[in-house]
């Protein structure tokens, strides 16, 4: 018997869901651009899905059959660590400690731990033995030039005994954001030496930000040159040191010089200055060995205090200013040196060329020595002379703001000497 029902039928207000503490979202996702499984995705994958919906069960987490693709192999992330030179006994600010101890106890343990930064803190931490040879990767680093500071005091057995001695095995080194000075008194040696093997060499290293001098330089005391690379000693496999580059850095004379490459292919230094200050030399010296010249070299630098080269190739080596003379030998090959150049510059050299930056092509062309060829389509060329055209141009082969009024003809000499820096 059915039952008759009266009154009208209302259909009741639907409620909004919102969340309580009694609620909480089941969730179930698809991730198939995740998947790193063979099997080929269908079309239904190629987007990301979400299905949201209530469940009165806490905390669950819905897994589909295509939710979670199969992990086969999970990435990990290696950690490098940063260790401080006060953990092995460094102290900053006393001269009566010898930080060298600590500097060989960080990097021993650095190189059986697979620690890759060395931390020094800020103040002047002394050195009063040569530190170890460093034989393994290693980034040593500061707080800044003037705020981090290593000082040397002690007296050096020779150019090779740095204060940071790299040698082979050490691949891939850095120096950044230190000055390194050597205490009024001791002499000899280098701030930083980087040497060879016969079947190795620290290739791959970077000095960055670097004040490199002596405290009081006074002539003889200093360092013997404050920076030191010979790669000469690698004769299996490539020979010489390869690919350092120092950026930032400035660089003060010592007693021989105050850079000394030999065998190096591709060393780059750029911005920073090279300075004799107090030295006996503010030179750069390039060489090598008849076995293994030195290939590649390029400094880009405001200041250099002059370069010496022998046995040195296709090297480009820029200056605002070369406040020495440029000595070479029939050695030398294929050679630009870019800058002002007030001292002399010897005629050894072959296929080597010095531009001054300042000299112009203009009322004084008739004084202007030099054997760089003017390159510009109004230029004839002939290898004894260079006539330019009425419209006028620089060394550079742009016109000048005053032409001269005729043609006129650069007599030039096989070998460079450019008077006008």
């Amino acid at each position: 018997m059915q039952r008759e029902m009266k009154g009208k039928f209302e259909k009741p207000a639907e409620k909004k869901f919102i969340p309580s503490e009694n609620h909480h979202l089941k969730i179930s996702f698809s991730f198939p651009m995740l998947s790193i499984r063979d099997t080929p995705r269908d079309s239904s994958q190629e987007s990301l899905t979400s299905q949201i919906s209530e469940s009165s069960e806490p905390d669950s987490f819905t897994k589909g059959s295509d939710a979670f693709p199969e992990i086969k192999e999970k990435e990990t992330v290696s950690f490098q660590p940063v260790i401080y030179i006060e953990d092995f006994g460094g102290k900053a600010g006393d001269s009566s400690v010898d930080n060298a101890l600590a500097l060989n106890s960080a990097l021993s343990y650095a190189a059986t731990n697979n620690v890759k930064t060395i931390q020094f803190s800020r103040g002047t931490y002394y050195f009063k033995t040569p530190p170890a040879l460093i034989t393994s990767g290693i980034e040593i680093s500061g707080y800044g030039p003037g705020r981090t500071v290593l000082n040397r005091m002690y007296q050096a057995d020779n150019i090779e005994q740095g204060l940071l001695s790299f040698r082979a095995g050490a691949v891939g080194s850095r120096v950044s954001d230190l000055s390194i000075i050597s205490s009024s008194g001791f002499k000899g040696g280098s701030a930083i030496s980087l040497v060879a093997s016969t079947t190795g060499s620290p290739d791959f290293c970077s000095f960055n930000n670097l004040y490199i001098t002596s405290a009081a330089p006074s002539g003889d005391f200093t360092w013997e040159s404050a920076i030191y690379m010979n790669g000469s000693p690698r004769t299996v496999g490539s020979i010489g040191i390869r690919d350092t580059n120092f950026s930032g850095c400035s660089v003060f004379g010592g007693r021989d010089s105050a850079i000394r490459l030999v065998s190096v292919v591709a060393c780059n230094f750029t911005g920073g200055g090279i300075f004799q200050a107090g030295g006996l030399s503010g030179s750069v010296i390039i060489t090598g060995t008849s076995a293994a010249n030195s290939f590649y070299v390029q400094f880009n630098t405001s200041y250099v205090a002059g370069f010496t080269l022998d046995y040195c190739q296709r090297c480009t080596l820029t200056s605002g200013v070369v406040a020495g003379n440029i000595t070479n030998t029939n050695r030398v090959q294929y050679v630009l040196v870019v800058g002002s150049v007030s001292g002399t510059i010897q005629p050894y050299w072959t296929n080597s060329r010095n531009v001054s930056t300042t000299a112009t092509l203009s009322s004084r062309a008739e004084s202007v020595t030099s054997e760089f060829e003017i390159i510009d389509d109004s230029a004839t060329h002939s290898p004894t002379s260079v006539s330019v055209s009425s419209s006028g141009v620089n060394l550079f082969g742009t016109p000048t703001s005053s032409p001269p009024s005729k043609t006129k003809t650069l007599n030039t000499s096989a070998q460079s000497t450019n008077t006008l820096g």
